[in-house]
């Protein structure tokens, strides 16, 4: 069994304009790691920021300069799927820069590519099967709408 684990996953963002996403739409990202990160029985990572293709309500930013908002197009999820990530953790800081429209539809689009994810008050932990073994994930951070990073009873539930 090998476990392969990475840290934040961002390829691009398409607010505010699709200016901002990589060249010939992010196919080529991550290429170069395809070969590593496909090893792994189970490969996971950070997701930083949200799936969302349609608008909701970004977070408000006083200086665009310091504070980034961050959200990947829908078919995004295909390039992390194909790279050979197979869980993510959606705790972090940008998990709520569209709100709960950009939560929900990360987690939608993220079970409709069978990708196992946790980390949210309302997904705290995920259970998943792979090559016969059962394995369980939880993540957590200081932000809101995620498993709070200090709460241990939580954790040890």
């Amino acid at each position: 069994m090998k476990i392969i684990g990475v840290g934040d996953i961002m390829l691009g963002t398409n607010y505010p304009s699709n200016a901002l996403l990589p060249p010939n739409d992010g196919k080529d990202i991550l290429t170069p790691v395809k070969d590593v990160i496909s090893r792994g029985d189970v490969s996971f990572g950070n997701l930083e920021g949200v799936v969302l293709t349609g608008n909701g309500p970004a977070k408000y930013c006083s200086n665009p300069k310091y504070c980034y908002t961050f959200k990947m197009p829908d078919h995004y999820v295909n390039y992390i799927k194909e790279a050979g990530f197979n869980l993510l953790s959606v705790a972090n800081n940008h998990v709520q820069d569209f709100g709960s429209v950009g939560t929900a539809n990360t987690q939608k689009i993220l079970k409709q590519s069978g990708i196992p994810h946790a980390g949210l008050e309302v997904c705290p932990y995920t259970t998943f099967v792979k090559n016969g073994l059962t394995y369980g994930f939880a993540a957590f951070a200081p932000n809101p709408g995620t498993v709070s990073i200090n709460d241990y009873n939580k954790a040890k539930k």
